[in-house]
């Protein structure tokens, strides 16, 4: 069972438009990837008007293996707890966390059970997190730690690579077509109308396999039946977009032949994007063509922020 030390602090909010956020999670190692996460998840929290909580999560492993300490585990606990909360606040002053709701948290526990059941227990609505850590004692989001989170939180889920102190004004959305990523399609939309942001939409088509047993025999050329493809493709991305219910927001569509990972991350650099939106389902990545490792590859050699979104069937399994 996991202990808790907490510390609340609360800032009047100043005025404006309620946003897409009510209450943001940011766990923290206090690595510099995890300070700029925090920064990020700040930088939200005051623009949507939502209350922030801080978690360090001190990994209970950490305290059993300090045997040949002279200390009892109890002293240990509380001496982590203090460190973590000091570290808290000289890290992140009152001063950047003006007119925002904060709770700074430490706890004792597994990571990423910690911070899954704190999500869940306290209605929270996005998790952010850096993109790697590097406590000497692993206790938070560590890589895997991350992408586990990416995969697998039924909360939408930002991993931070750098802090967008004006907000995210270029966002991706790579759709293929699928439920799934119709669902993330409108997160995307409302992400982009709260935060005054450009919105991309993104289909990758993947270019056709054909056996070498079975081309031989093809009474078509492969270019003449890869251009039939394509372009029925196209066209499904076309009535897809036509399907979708944008009222007054404007977009940019893009449609690329390839491998999704690698088109992915080369119109995220290529239109200077900062902030990629993709759905997840469950254990599986990637909704639809994004299936497999292609979400930890496009997280791997992204240049900016990713948000992945469970989509709502799947939440509700």
């Amino acid at each position: 069972m996991s202990r808790t030390m907490l510390v609340h602090m609360q800032v009047l909010m100043t005025g404006g438009p309620m946003g897409l956020f009510k209450h943001i999670v940011v766990g923290t190692d206090f690595s510099q990837q995890a300070d700029v996460a925090v920064q990020e998840a700040v930088y939200l929290a005051r623009q949507h008007e939502a209350k922030l909580s801080i978690l360090h999560v001190i990994d209970e492993r950490a305290v059993n293996y300090q045997e040949s300490l002279p200390l009892s585990p109890e002293e240990f606990e509380t001496l982590l707890a203090q460190e973590a909360k000091r570290t808290l606040f000289e890290t992140f002053g009152e001063d950047s966390l003006n007119s925002v709701d904060i709770k700074t948290i430490a706890m004792f526990g597994r990571p990423q059970y910690e911070l899954s059941s704190y999500c869940q227990s306290n209605d929270v609505d996005l998790v952010v997190a850096g993109r790697r850590g590097d406590s000497p004692l692993k206790q938070v989001l560590l890589g895997s730690t991350a992408e586990k989170l990416m995969r697998q939180s039924p909360i939408p889920t930002l991993l931070v690579a750098h802090p967008e102190a004006n907000g995210f004004k270029n966002v991706l959305a790579p759709v293929d077509g699928s439920e799934a990523s119709r669902d993330a399609l409108q997160y995307a939309v409302d992400f982009a109308k709260a935060s005054g942001a450009n919105l991309h939409i993104l289909y990758v088509c993947e270019s056709l396999p054909i056996s070498p047993l079975i081309s031989p025999h093809l009474t078509s050329p492969k270019e003449k039946l890869f251009g039939s493809y394509e372009e029925q493709m196209k066209e499904a991305f076309d009535e897809f977009l036509e399907d979708f219910d944008f009222g007054d927001f404007t977009y940019e569509a893009h449609f690329k032949v390839g491998k999704p990972a690698f088109e992915i991350v080369n119109a995220a650099d290529s239109l200077e994007t900062d902030l990629v939106i993709m759905g997840t389902v469950g254990r599986s990545g990637i909704a639809g063509l994004f299936i497999g490792n292609t979400a930890e590859r496009v997280s791997r050699s992204l240049s900016c922020s990713i948000l992945t979104v469970r989509p709502s069937e799947a939440s509700s399994e």
